[in-house]
């Protein structure tokens, strides 16, 4: 019984130490997974911040804007177009652009880094009509248009005469923003060695989830893979449902994973940090195999000290009836020889005797 007690005991000694280190590991886990999350939207809103300071830094800059004015009231003016078009490509040079685009109130493009580029059919024509008549700057969401079929971001800044009373701008500078220059990097990017985690960027459109950035397991997902709303344990139907923090769930590769949830602020975007859920166990493994062989090893040891004690006290046992039986040998041997010894003086008495007994 005793045994068998220090065998339960030792088990779950092993499970408690098994549960335990599966606590720590998942907690150091989603400790990180909560602090990559954090860098990355910081990160995200420190590049949008500094977009949009740029923005208005063109705005305060009164000798460009009274070159694009002259050059808006009169093409012709070849010196001005020069400078325009370096300056323009300086932009489109050092900073994560794919294009640079000058339009007129009519949203006529009047001077671009590419020839080809156009505004005529774009999905933005809200955007820039909302720019001109409050005169705001605007950063557009993620899209694709007919004439631009690539992912970018349209920062729109509006381009008011110097001086003038009047808010109407007079044009707008088009800043086309590539993501895949800083923006997916930088979201794709990881600060410890991982064979699954990844950072995904999406947004909820009607029933559907759109992953907005590219993918790690997956190609060419910006702007085209959708999952449906309907699978509730998809990481991205719990994250654009309005929850936050560390959960469970499928990822878009139906794969279990653990991951970070967030809403950036001041976006439609919402963040998932995941890492997959082997990953996570796969340390969990070693540990496992060392409960089981400390389990075994302490049994193991149990039994040998059990059984020595066992084996020590059958051998005294054993030794204390020995002794018992040589003791009752020894006094039959010495009944044999007095009974021996009176009989011999009983027959070699030469005088008789009697045995009486006084009443």
């Amino acid at each position: 019984m005793i045994f068998l007690l220090f065998s339960v005991a030792i088990i779950l000694m092993g499970i408690y130490y098994y549960k335990s280190q599966r606590t720590r590991i998942f907690t150091e886990q989603e400790k990180n997974l909560s602090a990559i999350a954090t860098l990355k939207i910081n990160q995200i809103e420190q590049w949008r911040k500094e977009r949009l300071g740029d923005a208005k830094i063109i705005i305060e800059n009164e000798p460009l804007i009274d070159q694009i004015n002259l050059f808006f009231r009169d093409k012709n003016q070849s010196v001005i177009k020069r400078e325009l078009e370096k300056w323009m490509k300086s932009v489109y040079k050092y900073y994560d652009c794919s294009s640079v685009l000058l339009v007129d109130t009519s949203l006529k493009v009047r001077l671009s880094v590419l020839p080809s580029d156009t505004v005529a059919d774009d999905a933005i024509h809200e955007q820039l009509q909302n720019v001109i008549s409050k005169n705001i700057i605007i950063m557009t969401d993620l899209h694709r248009s007919t004439s631009v079929n690539y992912v970018h971001l349209d920062l729109i800044i509006p381009l008011q005469e110097p001086g003038k009373e009047e808010k109407k701008p007079f044009g707008l500078l088009i800043l086309r923003i590539d993501p895949t220059k800083i923006l997916f990097p930088l979201i794709q990017s990881w600060p410890t060695s991982s064979k699954s985690s990844e950072t995904l960027l999406l947004r909820r459109e009607k029933d559907s989830i759109l992953y907005l950035n590219e993918l790690r397991h997956q190609k060419n997902t910006a702007l085209n893979l959708r999952l449906p709303l309907s699978n509730k344990s998809l990481l991205g139907s719990i994250a654009v449902a309005g929850y936050e923090g560390v959960y469970e769930g499928v990822d878009y590769r139906n794969i279990p994973v653990v991951g970070y949830l967030k809403h950036i602020p001041g976006l439609q975007w919402y963040m998932v940090a995941k890492v997959d859920k082997n990953e996570i166990q796969a340390p969990l493994k070693n540990q496992f195999y060392i409960a089981v062989l400390g389990i075994i090893l302490l049994i193991l040891i149990n039994a040998s000290v059990f059984g020595f004690w066992i084996w020590d006290q059958r051998l005294k046992m054993y030794r204390l009836q020995l002794q018992d039986e040589i003791a009752i040998h020894e006094s039959k041997d010495k009944l044999i020889e007095s009974e021996e010894l009176f009989r011999r003086l009983f027959e070699n008495m030469l005088n008789g005797f009697a045995i009486s007994s006084l009443s």
